[in-house]
């Protein structure tokens, strides 16, 4: 729901083009641009602008554009590969074709007939599948249909953080899904890896005698032999009327889980949130906790 593009700096060559990547790019629309080659990509976007822009003052504002898919589009790659003798796109697809290193698409000025995953920045974009990135989805309530729609955004992030009020570390279904969000982020290719993931949830005040101790204990006694070595699950406890909402959180963007992280009957609705509320969610997520403690994979 949240996709990583590879996008060719000659697109940054007129007024137009400028002003349709900025609308297409960002974590509401579910598209991040890929800072390739790694710390050279807006050094060639600025030396179209330098040589397409008509004057100084547009200059500056097409800049300013670029600046700005900077501050809130731009995603690091880490790692790729580079070839002087290649040109961007013949550079691009060589690193599509790596193992766990492809990108959602490449936008290009045109076509390629190397690739279907080379998208022409042209009429009928907006129809082509690899350039759709829907807000919401449905998916059935398993955890690897569940945790696969969010590998995506895993792929662009260095850090996770689970919240679901009412996870049980003696319910199966809950385990089931953290089980398989600490596999996907152990085994993902890009780099750098998750090692530790967070997860926001309550013990229930309602259920005597769960105290915080008791609940901590529960996890201690439990997860060490679900989760795989390598990981560890660092628990964030907060007050139960401070948790409503499901998320898969980020640095990069949030995913709304509707009824839960946890395996179940029928089908669970999955929502993108806009750049505002996810932001808004990665500055309180750890605000007003009453207690954290780690569980160390060991399986």
């Amino acid at each position: 729901m949240i996709f990583e593009y590879a996008v060719s700096p000659a697109l940054f060559s007129s007024e137009e083009r400028l002003l349709f990547l900025m609308e297409a790019f960002g974590i509401g629309q579910g598209r991040l641009v890929s800072d390739f080659p790694r710390r050279d990509w807006e050094k060639m976007a600025r030396g179209f602008i330098d040589s397409c822009a008509k004057d100084p003052t547009q200059r500056h504002v097409w800049i300013e554009v670029l600046i700005a898919i900077r501050k809130y589009a731009l995603h690091e790659r880490q790692g790729p590969t580079w070839d002087d003798h290649l040109d961007w796109l013949s550079n691009a697809l060589d690193e599509h074709t790596r193992p766990g290193r492809a990108f959602r698409a490449i936008l290009a000025e045109r076509g390629d007939a190397r690739s279907e995953s080379v998208l022409p920045l042209a009429v009928g974009l907006a129809k082509q599948e690899l350039w759709t990135c829907p807000a919401s989805r449905n998916v059935p309530r398993i955890a690897s249909d569940m945790v696969r729609e969010t590998a995506p955004l895993l792929n662009v992030s260095t850090s996770l953080i689970l919240v679901d009020r009412h996870f049980n570390p003696r319910n199966e279904s809950f385990v089931k899904v953290l089980v398989e969000f600490s596999r996907i982020v152990l085994t993902k290719t890009a780099q750098p890896k998750i090692t530790q993931i967070k997860f926001v949830t309550a013990y229930d005040v309602d259920v005597p005698p769960m105290t915080i101790q008791a609940f901590a204990q529960n996890c201690v006694d439990v997860l060490p032999s679900s989760i795989p070595k390598g990981i560890s699950v660092k628990f964030v406890l907060k007050a139960k009327a401070l948790l409503h909402d499901r998320f898969v959180l980020t640095e990069r963007g949030c995913i709304q889980f509707g009824q839960g992280l946890d395996e179940g009957k029928g089908h669970v609705q999955l929502n993108r949130l806009s750049e505002v509320d996810h932001r808004r969610e990665l500055a309180n997520w750890d605000q007003q906790a009453v207690h954290t403690f780690i569980v160390e994979g060991q399986k």
